[in-house]
């Protein structure tokens, strides 16, 4: 059955049809041989793995309690009562090697795909057992148990998800089934262990691991980190604690910035190389995207935090430098989660996380912000093209950053007259929405106002209503 449902998708399809799921998920649950066990439960890996489906039709028929049954079963004391410790010496035990590696399997492909709250409320149980895998000795085990938490706290990472307080029920542990609270108390300590965990899986080598071995766990545990950090300020927080700033610096750093890529944290050193069809470019994105999610941390005490937990705006800086000189030689979806991190962070218009930004590099800032505000404001060429839609958010977040760090810093002088007219008179017809943020004498507004109007009449933007009103009140 395992073979063949390891077959094309009418193979696959055929084993579910013929009454395979309940059977095999009463085989993993109750079968009195370990053998049979596992094999149910890479027979149901690869009904998972075919796709939403009869990925779906597993979890309905109760794939989650099948599972939790043999976890307990397998590694719990006889009577169920175990300590944490106990359990993870029976999980990380050599003889339980291939049962780990299987488990780890089956459950990455059960939580592919997960996006939505009432996927979550099915697998959250299951988080306990992956949190146990995830600390394994054995490297194909952690790989997949990564992928498992990165799709089962993607629900997390939706821009625009009102469900972000579902990790609040987060089961602290398997053995008591007790839910994490997050109300008015200390962080679950599931998420702590999680987070710390995550951050030395970037930054350490499992022994005799080669250095594919590691792009292989680097890009599931980037993207855990990252849905951790799109939740809400305490994960963040959490975050900040474990040291993940420092870690997700060298990562972008090294990916983005240097010939030679090697992330340092913690006095270790990990070589990132370009596996097949995966560039370390594709690292500093995701470090980049985990960074400005807990730049946009709630409180401004939240974001210095954050900046003084590692070289964050020295980063940000580099690699908008770097852009500004040419856009076309630095990754541009990397230039646009530097943008949205330094217009995360200055949001909430405080004027030491403005200052702390900008540290002593007032002219750097200034003319790297500026020339970003200004890319692509008149693309030409296939090459312009096929990078406008990246060029747009870009201008438009460094656009955002420029009028933040202006708005609470006025008496700067970084930012001069000149500059504000260059822009109210340059931006206005791509961001029309931004221009009142520039129009700081008369004669400017005044253009501003008929400029906008022209646009207006033409239908070129429909985001310049109300505009009048706005500037001239």
């Amino acid at each position: 059955m395992t073979n063949v449902a390891a077959g094309n998708h009418q193979q696959t399809v055929a084993v579910a049809h013929a009454g395979a799921i309940p059977v095999l998920l009463s085989a993993l649950a109750h079968a009195e041989h370990v053998d049979v066990q596992i094999q149910a439960a890479w027979c149901l890996g690869n009904l998972c793995g075919d796709g939403p489906v009869l990925r779906n039709a597993v979890i309905e028929a109760g794939i989650v309690e099948a599972m939790l049954v043999f976890f307990r079963g397998r590694f719990l004391g006889p009577d169920g009562a175990s300590t944490k410790e106990s359990v993870r010496s029976r999980v990380t035990d050599p003889a339980n090697v291939q049962v780990a590696r299987i488990l780890a399997w089956l459950m990455a492909n059960l939580c592919r795909g997960t996006r939505y709250a009432t996927e979550w409320t099915k697998l959250a149980p299951l988080f306990p057992v992956l949190l146990e895998f995830v600390h394994h000795e054995d490297l194909e085990t952690v790989i997949d148990a990564c992928w498992g938490l990165s799709r089962t706290l993607q629900v997390l990472g939706v821009h625009g998800n009102s469900d972000n307080k579902l990790a609040a029920s987060l089961p602290n542990d398997l053995w008591s089934g007790a839910d994490a609270s997050l109300d008015g108390g200390p962080p679950p300590y599931a998420l702590v262990e999680l987070s710390a965990r995550l951050v030395a899986l970037l930054t350490q080598r499992f022994l005799g691991a080669t250095d594919d071995d590691h792009i292989r766990l680097n890009t599931p545990v980037l993207r855990a980190i990252t849905n951790l950090a799109s939740g809400d300020d305490t994960h963040a927080a959490v975050l900040v604690s474990a040291g993940a700033v420092p870690a997700l610096c060298d990562v972008a750093r090294a990916c983005l910035l240097s010939s030679t890529p090697t992330s340092k944290s913690n006095g270790t050193s990990v070589t990132l190389t370009t596996p097949p069809g995966h560039t370390p470019v594709a690292f500093a994105r995701e470090a980049l995207l985990a960074l400005s999610n807990m730049a946009a941390a709630g409180s401004p005490r939240m974001v210095l935090d954050f900046l003084a937990a590692g070289p964050v705006a020295g980063v940000w800086l580099a690699i908008a430098t770097a852009a500004a000189r040419n856009i076309a030689e630095i990754d541009r979806r990397a230039v646009r989660e530097t943008v949205w991190g330094v217009a995360n962070a200055s949001s909430g218009m405080d004027t030491d996380v403005a200052r702390t930004v900008l540290g002593t590099c007032d002219a750097e800032w200034r003319a790297a912000l500026l020339a970003l505000v200004a890319c692509g404001l008149h693309p030409t060429g296939a090459e312009s093209s096929a990078n406008a839609q990246y060029d747009a958010e870009v201008r438009e977040k460094a656009a955002d950053a420029v009028h933040n760090l202006v708005h609470v810093l006025p008496e700067s002088s970084w930012l001069h007259d000149d500059d504000a007219r260059y822009l109210a008179e340059n931006v206005l017809p791509w961001i029309p929405r931004r221009s009142a943020q520039y129009a700081t004498v008369a004669a400017t507004r005044d253009k501003i106002i008929k400029d906008a109007r022209r646009v207006r009449e033409r239908d070129e933007v429909g985001l310049v209503d109300g505009l009048d009103g706005m500037m001239l009140g």
